[in-house]
């Protein structure tokens, strides 16, 4: 499956091989094998919360709805861009994605076998247009 792919029906869910940590109301989130760190907000972090493999984005949608008394239409487009942002960033088990190698050429990986990452470094792939995600301070 590809990023873009992902819909109401995907079930997210998190790489095992990748740590993370809740600070002040935000994850970061370390991708151990391509050596890259992510920093999300409150909104993303909620999301990478519920990317347990238990439930389909509509059922993390409408519980989203729920708790913050919003239609679940109105919740769903950013609730699907931010996932397709995870998995865009190869954070997410089951979806392909390419990823920028620290030499420049890209990697394609498919995060169901985190386990034949054979480039790590220290380039970090950024989101384009970030809406959940919030990149990482520089320095």
């Amino acid at each position: 499956m590809r990023p873009d792919d992902i819909d109401r029906r995907f079930v997210p869910t998190a790489r095992p091989d990748v740590a993370w940590v809740e600070l002040d109301g935000e994850a970061v989130v370390y991708d151990v094998p391509f050596d890259r760190m992510h920093r999300l907000n409150p909104s993303a972090t909620l999301l990478w919360q519920c990317a347990d493999g238990s439930g389909t984005i509509a059922e993390i949608v409408a519980d989203i709805a729920d708790i913050y008394g919003e239609p679940p239409a109105a919740v769903l487009p950013g609730v699907v861009a931010a996932y397709q942002d995870l998995a865009r960033q190869g954070l997410l088990v089951g979806v392909d994605h390419a990823l920028l190698r620290p030499d420049g050429q890209h990697d394609a990986h498919d995060c169901a076998d985190p386990t034949d990452a054979d480039a790590p470094g220290t380039a970090r792939a950024d989101l384009a247009e970030p809406q959940l995600l919030v990149d990482p301070p520089s320095g």
